[in-house]
Order: C-alpha cells, then structure tokens, then sequence
C-alpha cells in the first residue's frame, strides 16, 4: 500500500477562466489538435493510461487530485482492485473514468468524490463494454455511478452490483450538492447506443434522486469540427434490488425525447424512501422537454410524482416496487406521460387520503397494473388523455 497525493488544492488558482478557454480553444484549433478537454490543460491527472493493454492499478490510496482523479483512455483488460480514493483538491475531482476502454474489472473499492465518482464514458467512436463493477463504498457530491455524459461510442454489457452510496463526508462543496445529486445516473445525450446494462444489490443513503435516466439530445461532438452526433439509444436496461432512504423531493425521472424512447426497462425490488413535502401544484406542473439540455437528476425541477417519472418510455416492465414518504406528499407516487407497454406487477406506495392517485397516466398505450396494496381501484389509477388499452387489476 502506498499513497499518491496531487495536492490539488495548489491547483485551484489555475482553473481557466471563460475568457482564458476562449483563448486556449483558439489557439488550439489553429494548430488542429482541438479536444474538448483542451480546457484542462494546465491541471494534471494523478493516473492517466491511454491505449494500454493488461494494466492492473491496485493497494493505493489516491487523495486530492487537481482534476480526474483516474482516466483509462481505450484500454484492455484493465483491472483496478482495492484503491481508497478521497478526491476535494480542486474542480473536476472525478474518483474513476473508465472511457471507450474493453474488458474492464473494478471492485473492492472505495471513494469520495466532489464531481462524480465512478464514471464511465465514451468520447471517441469505440464504447466503453464488456465491464463489471462489484463491491465498492462510493460517495459523491455529484453522481456516484454514472455512465456518460460523453456518450458517442457508447456503453454496452455492463454489470454493476453490491455497492453502497452515501453523502460524502467533505464539508466543502466545489461542484453538485452536499448530498449528491444521483446514486445510479444513465445517461446517452451525445449519440451512442446503451445496451445490455444489468445493475443490482444496491444500498443508496441520502441523494437528490437514487435513480436517473436519461436519453436526450445534447448531440456534442468528440472533436471540434465533426458533425454533431444523431440522438442515441438507450435500451434493455434493468436495475434490481435497491434499498434507498433519504431522497429528496425532487423524485427520479426516468425520460426519454419525443420520438426517441428507452426502450425495455425493468426495475424490480425497488425499495426508496423519500423525503416528501409535494404538493398538489407540483403534481400538477409541467415539466420541460430540455432536450439538449446537461443531464442532470435536477433538471427538470419538482416532478409531479413523487417516486418515479416516467416520460418516452417504450417498453417497462416494473415489479414490486415500494415508495414511501418521511412527511405528507399530495402527488402520485407514479406518473407515465408517453409510455406503451408498460406493466406494473405489485406496487406499495403511501398515498395522502388528501392527495392525489396512487398512479397518474398520460398518453399511455398498452399497460396493465396490477395489486395497489390494498388501495380502492379508483384511488388507484387516474387516466389522462390519450390513454388507451388500460388494464386494472386491483386487490
């Protein structure tokens, strides 16, 4: 065991300005070798591989980096085993990412992270696939675990199981918020297809929204110049087997763009406790497309369900779910706007008598629910317009 420290508190003073990026950028693009992280140019990695094969980083305690704290840049056969992270030096204070790289192992790890934790990408043509992340203890004040934003190559066959998310235990917050701002983050905004995701055993302590998934159309590049990327897929993503406590009011929003729905979800043991406090002008507000909006689990604000927002979803198959609430919250625990094919096998949600139903749908085609604890069977369900084939099965 031994450790490496980057000091990057030391590196705070050098964080180009906007006007100083402005400069970088252009003179970099005269001379024709242009990136997008052309910006970080002049704070350092702690650990940057790129095209490397069997590359094995393990025993290592890793502190205070002056930008990502790790980067493995289209590598294969890449193992990274037993490494104790805490990364608050400076801006951009990624724990791990894992870009356009193959065949790659992460576990027994640990991390507190002031950007986003264990991150994985793909910024050039070739995904980020054949990955499996096991047994790690993350903390962030941004996304815990997050695939993208970069997104063009894409992500496919990625497993991520037995990992436990909680609020990090620095008390200076430079980027997202004290209590992070997802635990699970999915994200395809720049092209790319996502696929074959399998994500379980999970324990995720007090985060803005434990899940958020998002396919939009941001469409940036991967270099200056090239053509901006079409909207990518996001498809067969399923997620099991996760306790949650403490997630704020926000609610977790599963949302695709119009004409481009993620398509074959399946969430099943999903157990989350929010905080509440949603009232009924929340449950009736509504909420932006954004498109090309930064994907973030607080980008659409107050949703109007209180657990899960399902917005351009083809395809759902979603069972035994529990939602529950710390104080009375008026909205749906559930709301699908532009959803077909959608079936929900045992839902256990608390409802304010004074509130509104279990379960809101909008423009939903093809769905059939079922078992609503014990809840009337018109407490159970409201419809919206342009619902049609709504199957109820009540208790």
């Amino acid at each position: 065991m031994g450790t490496i420290d980057g000091q990057g508190v030391h590196f705070r003073d050098n964080v180009a300005t906007e006007e100083e990026l402005a400069e970088i950028a252009e003179a970099y693009k005269a001379e024709g070798r242009y990136t997008p992280e052309s910006r970080y140019f002049n704070r350092p990695y702690l650990i940057r591989l790129i095209s490397c094969r069997n590359v094995r980083v393990e025993g290592l305690f890793l502190r205070n980096s002056a930008m990502w704290m790790q980067q493995y840049l289209n590598c294969d056969f890449v193992t990274l085993q037993n490494l104790n992270v805490y990364n608050h030096g400076c801006k951009n204070n990624d724990m791990i990412d894992i870009d356009s790289c193959r065949n790659v192992i992460v576990s027994d790890c640990f991390g507190d992270s002031d950007d986003d934790a264990l991150t994985l990408k793909s910024t050039g043509a070739d995904p980020t696939e054949h990955v499996t992340i096991t047994n790690c203890v993350l903390r962030s004040h941004c996304n815990a675990l997050k695939a993208g934003t970069e997104s063009s190559g894409g992500f496919k066959d990625i497993t991520i199981s037995n990992c436990v998310i909680q609020r990090s235990q620095a008390p200076e917050v430079l980027a997202g918020r004290a209590e992070g701002l997802a635990g699970i983050a999915l994200e395809i905004v720049d092209g790319g297809t996502m696929e074959r995701i399998s994500i379980s055993n999970m324990v995720i302590e007090g985060t803005t929204a434990p899940i958020f998934l998002r396919l939009g159309n941001r469409a940036r590049p991967p270099k200056e110049g090239d053509p901006k990327r079409p909207v990518g897929v996001m498809r067969d993503v399923s997620i099991s087997n996760v306790v949650a406590t403490g997630a704020s009011i926000t609610g977790c929003s599963i949302a695709g763009i119009p004409g481009h729905a993620i398509e074959g979800l399946t969430f099943s043991n999903i157990r989350i406790a929010f905080v509440g406090g949603g009232t009924l002008e929340h449950a009736a507000a509504e909420v932006p497309e954004v498109e090309d909006q930064y994907p973030e689990s607080t980008m659409f604000g107050t949703l109007p369900a209180y657990g899960l927002y399902l917005r351009h979803v083809q395809g759902a198959y979603l069972r035994d779910i529990d939602l529950r609430y710390e104080t009375p919250d008026l909205r749906p625990a559930i709301v699908a706007d532009d959803v077909e094919d959608v079936r929900l096998d045992t839902l256990r949600a608390e409802q304010d008598p004074e509130g509104a139903a279990q379960i809101l749908l909008k423009r939903t085609r093809d769905a059939m629910i079922r078992g609503g604890d014990g809840v009337q069977l018109e407490r159970l369900v409201e419809q919206g317009d342009g619902c049609e084939g709504i199957r109820v099965i009540g208790e």
